[in-house]
């Protein structure tokens, strides 16, 4: 009876330790993702392309190589999200997140404002441990 009770006992303490370790797991996933995407808006944000390029990652595995001496006459002026809330769902392994931004940008030549709508489409790398941009750098034209 009592080697019963502390069999019981032992099994309710690993199912706890069990559910904290992946709340934890999931909450580091969703911890990981907010930074990734700031730390991505910034440099958007003050146009730094090359630090911005290191985000992305194509599941595919094709890299594409923007054109940096051009990127390098951009100048953005807004980067905001239009996004109320992303459609999260971090318990799923296989989770893609989408988010949409209205920039605002000039071409240092012109200094004519030009809008575009952005969709990035976020994706979490398992081995990798992070998450990663499949979309790209936005696509600015002039």
């Amino acid at each position: 009876m009592v080697l019963q009770r502390q069999k019981h006992w032992c099994l309710l303490c690993l199912l706890c330790i069990g559910l904290v370790g992946c709340s934890f797991i999931d909450f580091r996933r969703g911890n990981d993702f907010g930074s990734r995407v700031r730390s991505f808006s910034q440099a958007i944000r003050w146009s730094e392309f090359e630090k911005a390029q290191g985000y992305v990652r194509k599941r595919e595995g094709h890299v594409q190589n923007p054109d940096f001496d051009y990127l390098k006459n951009i100048k953005v002026t807004k980067y905001q999200s239009t996004n109320k809330r992303p459609a999260e769902s971090f318990e799923e392994l296989t989770s893609d997140i989408i988010l949409v931004y209205e920039i605002d940008y000039f071409i240092k030549d012109s200094y004519k404002i030009k809008q575009l709508s952005y969709e990035q489409l976020w994706w979490y790398d398992i081995e990798a441990g992070n998450w990663f941009l499949d979309s790209g750098l936005p696509k600015f034209e002039q």
